[in-house]
């Protein structure tokens, strides 16, 4: 380098007199045009290189990952849906018990729920009612989970058994209270009336 930069300076007054030619300039035009134009055709490329193909490619990549998570999905993330595991499950003989049971529960709830809309019941009444309710259905509910696991299991059948007897008798004995109370109602209306 200091060769070239000694050269330049000895010879800096012959390099500052001399122009270059009229053709030096237009070969130095035409070659930034080609350099130009050759960065179009670039940028062009670039833009033309999406093609139908090309999209295709990319909707069918989408379409194997969006497929691929739903399965993901389908098979680990969500929970298993709750089997619900019944005596007529274990046994004909428990399957009739159990409809039996069924449907006495089944037809009491029923007039209760029609006790319950024809009598005005205060707001603490029904959510005492609806809570004793509630903590049978969460106890039927464990009860089913016990025969799930263990379904040959006597004590559990007979809990499940005494589960239905047990509420049959408290709905029996809720409809009954209901029924005192209207007949109450009716019998001071009659009273007072008089």
């Amino acid at each position: 380098m200091d060769n070239l930069e000694k050269i330049i300076n000895e010879n800096k007054a012959a390099f500052n007199q001399a122009e270059p030619s009229e053709a030096h300039f237009d070969k130095f035009e035409a070659m930034l045009n080609e350099l130009h134009s050759e960065e179009e055709e670039k940028k062009e490329e670039k833009k033309t290189r999406w093609t139908s193909g090309s999209w295709l490619k990319v909707a069918a990549v989408l379409a194997i990952a969006l497929f691929v998570t739903d399965q993901v999905y389908d098979r680990f993330m969500q929970p298993a849906p709750a089997v619900q595991f019944t005596l007529s499950d274990v046994s004909e003989q428990y399957q009739e018990a159990e409809q039996f049971y069924m449907t006495s529960i089944s037809n009491e709830q029923t007039n209760l729920q029609r006790l319950m809309d024809q009598k005005n019941l205060s707001a603490e009444e029904k959510k005492m009612i609806d809570t004793e309710l509630k903590e049978l259905n969460q106890r039927f509910d464990q009860l089913q989970k016990d025969l799930a696991a263990n379904p040959n299991d006597d004590r559990v059948i007979n809990a499940m058994i005494q589960f239905y007897q047990t509420k049959s008798n408290m709905l029996q004995l809720i409809i009954n209270q209901l029924k005192n109370v209207k007949q109450q109602n009716n019998q001071n209306y009659e009273d007072n009336r008089i």
